[in-house]
Order: structure tokens, then sequence, then C-alpha cells
């Protein structure tokens, strides 16, 4: 639970930043109209929400390094030793599907989406096979954190980062900068 505590704020704030950039709209079609011009990630607010939006998904993941809460390794089969035929399926299926649409969410929120043309198609799988291939990485290089080191990472580093990008985007679109 202190897991889902300390991403889920990071996560809300980065995402606000292109709610805030897309005129305030919490429909994802509305964010890919506004994004047509210009994705999000393209100013300094965005890649900065970009950057905690990827950790905080790892960890809604619940993959290495943020994955103490399930620990599969050190636990036969973790917090799923109790499920088996159907439940456990379930369980496991969800996980995977998680790591398919997660990807996708990010792409439609911070980076433009999806257009219906050839080149755009490209785009968006290059796009999505890029965030998976970095989620990957982060998950094959990087040592399990504790859960405090955790907490510690995300309420003192992603959460006042993800402030940051909120801020930077507010003064971007008072004073008409489209690059903060």
């Amino acid at each position: 639970m202190k897991l889902l505590l300390s991403y889920e704020l990071p996560l809300f704030l980065a995402i606000m930043v292109a709610v805030a950039q897309g005129g305030w709209t919490f429909r994802l079609g509305g964010l890919l109209e506004a994004q047509a011009q210009t994705p999000v990630v393209w100013s300094l607010s965005g890649a900065l929400a970009l950057i905690v939006a990827i950790l905080c998904m790892q960890a809604k993941l619940g993959q290495v390094p943020f994955d103490l809460a399930e620990a599969e390794c050190e636990i036969m089969s973790g917090v799923f030793v109790e499920y088996s035929g159907p439940s456990l399926a379930y369980w496991l299926m969800t996980r995977a599907m998680l790591l398919a649409v997660l990807p996708l969410l990010v792409i439609v929120v911070f980076w433009g989406g999806l257009y219906p043309t050839w080149w755009g198609v490209l785009t968006f799988l290059v796009k999505y096979v890029v965030l998976v291939a970095l989620v990957t990485l982060i998950r094959n290089t990087n040592p399990r954190l504790r859960i405090d080191q955790t907490m510690k990472f995300f309420w003192f580093g992603m959460t006042p980062l993800a402030v940051v990008a909120v801020i930077l985007a507010l003064v971007g679109m008072r004073e008409g900068l489209s690059w903060l």
C-alpha cells in the first residue's frame, strides 16, 4: 500500500502537465487533438513529465526496481503463491495486459498518439517498442529497492520533479511559451 501511495501522486501530476497543455481536458481524444501540431513531450515540462510517468509506470507494473511488494524471486511466486488455476491466470493476464496498455496510455497522453497514415502507424509502433524496451531495460539493469528507498525516490525525487513540470507547464501556458 505504501508503494501504491508513493507513485500515484507523481503519476497524476505528470498527467496533469498534458491536461494543462491540452486545454484542461481529461478526454483522450481532446488530448490528441491538442497534440496534433506539437506533442507534449517536445516541451521542457512535457519531457520532465514523461520521465516521471515512465518511472511511475515501472512501479505500477510492479517490476524491478520497485517490485518489493511482490518479490517473486524471494518468495515462491510472491503474493501469487495462494493462487492456482483460473484465478492465477487472471492475475497474470492482468499484469501482462498492463504491460501492453500502459505504454499506449503514455504514448497517447505525452507523445502524440496514433495518426491514421502509414507514417503515423509506423512512428506509433516505434514509440511503443521504445517504451516497452525501456521498461524492460530498467527492469533488467537495476537492483531492487527497499520500500523506504522507493518511497523516498517517489516522494522526494519524482513528486518534486512532477510539481516543477506542472509549474513550468502553467508558466508556459500563461506566457505563451510553447517550449516551456
